[in-house]
Formats: C-alpha cells, sequence, structure tokens
C-alpha cells in the first residue's frame, strides 16, 4: 500500500491550492522496516485548526492507517512465534460490561501475566459486528481480536477461564487461539482480522461508540523488536524531484507538482521503497 500525504487521515494533509515549491524547503527521508517517509522540514501542522478532540467513531481509516504503519515497523520474523486470539462477549454480560470494556481486555492480559508467569505484548483491535442468533439478534455486538507476538503457547481452557472469570460469566463463551508460527500466517491474521476496513453500515447507534473508548492498541510496546529507524535529512534537490517522480509513476493520483511529501508502506511498496531509500543514499545523504 502507498498513501500520498495529502489524504485526509490525522496525519496527513489536504493538497494545497498552488504548485508545490521544492526549493523552498528542505527534505528529510524517514524509514522503518516497511514504512517510509518523505516531508518536508517546514511546520505543516501549523495550518491545522486547534480545538477539542472529536469524538471516537469507530475504527477510522486514519486509525487503521496508524495500526498499518506500525504493523510494518515491527520485525515479526525476529519475534518469532506468537498467538492470535479471538476474544468475544457472551450476549448475557454485555449489560454489565458495556461500560467497562478497556477494564475486561486490560484486565485479561494482566491477569493472564500472572497465570503465565511471562510479560507479552499485544496488538489487538475491537471489532462490531451484528449477532445473527441469541437474544441480540440484529444488534451490534464487540469481540476482540489479539495478536500476542512472542507468545508460543496458552491453553484454551486456562484462558477461556479466565476471561469467562473476569466478565463473570459460567456459561459457554466463544473463546479462540491459533498459532502463528511462520511469517504468512502473521501476514494473513493481519490483513483479515486486524487490519481490515471496518463496516460501519450495521452500526445502528454507532453515535454512541465514543463511550466504548479506542478500537485499537499497543500493550508493552517496550517488548516488541522493532525494526531500527534510519532518517536522511537535508536531501539534495535532485534526489527529492527523482523520488516524487518515482512515486508519481507507481501511486494513482499522487502528483510532484502539488503534492509535497508522502507515506509508503505495505508489502506492495517494499520494491518501491527500497529504490526510494537507494536515491536518497546515491545522493551523498548519510543516515542518521
Amino acid at each position: 500500500m502507498i498513501m500520498a500525504s495529502n489524504a485526509v487521515t490525522a496525519r496527513t494533509f489536504p493538497r494545497r491550492k498552488g504548485p508545490v515549491r521544492a526549493e523552498t524547503r528542505t527534505w528529510c527521508l524517514h524509514v522503518q522496516g516497511g514504512h517510509l517517509q518523505l516531508r518536508s522540514h517546514e511546520n505543516e501542522y501549523e495550518d491545522r485548526p486547534g480545538g477539542k478532540r472529536k469524538p471516537i467513531m469507530g475504527f477510522s481509516p486514519a486509525a487503521r492507517l496508524r495500526m498499518l504503519q506500525l504493523i510494518d515497523e515491527i520485525n515479526w520474523l525476529a519475534m518469532g512465534p506468537g498467538l492470535f486470539i479471538t476474544m468475544t462477549l457472551p450476549d448475557e454480560v454485555w449489560p454489565h460490561v458495556v461500560n467497562r470494556m478497556t477494564q475486561v481486555r486490560s484486565q485479561w492480559v494482566r491477569d493472564s501475566e500472572n497465570f503465565l508467569g511471562v510479560k507479552f505484548p499485544t496488538l489487538w483491535r475491537v471489532e462490531w459486528e451484528m449477532r445473527r442468533s441469541g437474544v441480540a439478534v440484529g444488534l451490534v455486538r464487540p469481540h476482540w481480536h489479539m495478536l500476542c507476538p512472542g507468545l508460543r503457547w496458552y491453553d484454551r481452557k486456562d484462558a477461556t477461564a479466565i476471561w469467562k472469570r473476569i466478565i463473570g460469566h459460567t456459561g459457554p463463551v466463544s473463546f479462540k487461539v491459533k498459532r502463528m508460527d511462520t511469517k504468512r500466517k502473521h501476514a494473513v491474521y493481519i490483513a483479515k482480522y486486524c487490519a481490515k476496513k471496518a463496516d460501519n453500515s450495521s452500526l445502528d447507534y454507532v453515535a454512541y461508540l465514543n463511550k466504548f473508548g479506542r478500537h485499537w492498541g499497543v500493550t508493552r510496546k517496550g517488548l516488541l523488536t522493532m525494526h531500527p529507524k534510519r532518517s536522511y535529512n537535508d536531501i539534495p534537490l535532485t534526489a527529492v524531484h527523482e523520488i516524487r517522480k518515482l512515486m508519481e509513476c507507481h501511486r494513482e493520483g499522487y502528483s510532484s507538482l502539488y503534492d509535497a511529501g508522502f507515506t509508503s508502506f505495505g508489502p506492495w511498496s517494499q520494491a518501491v521503497n527500497a529504490v526510494i531509500e537507494r536515491i536518497a543514499v546515491d545522493s551523498g545523504t548519510r543516515a542518521e
């Protein structure tokens, strides 16, 4: 995936009315894993209006963008095998948990660490879907997808027992634990569950979702093995023009005339990112 920086997201800006004058700027390139970003040093954030933060209305495109960027910065190969866990709330406990969603998720992680005797990072996302059966048929209810890289083993019966105790439920509950032992399985689970776009068409009370807290996040980020970050500052303008022209050929909708920097990430952009970084290196710019 290649995302131009003029897209309307949390970290990018609308297209400017006139052509971009690259000669009036100094440029830098940041590379971390499969995440690459070209931007100018001028403080473009000053053009954004301030004010109170807007309510969290589901898994927004901006949130998905940040999650995908973080995924590309993690060194999954170095993390080794891990687990993919899906936790569901039974309909019966929903009225008692609706205002404690963050609490029950965090408590399950803490209690699991105490039970296993090891601390582990998680990359989680809450997903909302319409129930097709049961007492809440036709209503929207949440479930969690949780990537646990580096966690080699967790018996499903033990994990389920802890979850049922936390939510106060004694009946059956849907709780899945799958092993990720190859890089391909990491990619499949990330693409299929964690990073897929949200279907908000069924959220008949989406205006109330803000009180349920964040829709994705990371715990114990310090335990994740990240790719090293390389920064190339003060890139010569000739190299900047070459990089932007290259992106114009590979990214539909990006214009080297009107768009400034860009963000590039995802498995389909790795070859382009390698060429872009090589252009920066050949220009004589040293990585910091």
